[in-house]
Parts: structure tokens; sequence; C-alpha cells
């Protein structure tokens, strides 16, 4: 059986400025593969996503 779901969230963000994220995807953190960047994360040891607004 195929389970689809849709979540959507606002926020308001700053103009002209980055934003890391990852999406939580049944508990296992993703990147977006299509992020305008990506930036390394020392405490975590990987990349997260980057977001321009």
């Amino acid at each position: 059986m195929r389970v689809r779901a849709r979540c959507s969230h606002q926020l308001g963000v700053n103009k002209d400025a980055a934003y890391e994220f990852k999406y939580v995807i049944d508990g296992t953190f993703v990147n977006e593969p299509e992020a305008d960047s990506f930036k390394w994360n020392e405490f975590a040891g990987n990349e997260n996503g980057v977001l321009v607004v």
C-alpha cells in the first residue's frame, strides 16, 4: 500500500538572506536536491541545503 501525504508551512523570512534547511522524512534528514547551494555543518558532520531569498 502506498500512502501519499502533503504538508505545508508558511514562515516569515528576511529578504536578501540565506537559510540552511533539511527535510525530515520518516525520521531521516534529507537535503533538497534542487537547493540553491549546500553548506557544511561542522556540528552535524554533513551538509545542509541553502535557500537564498
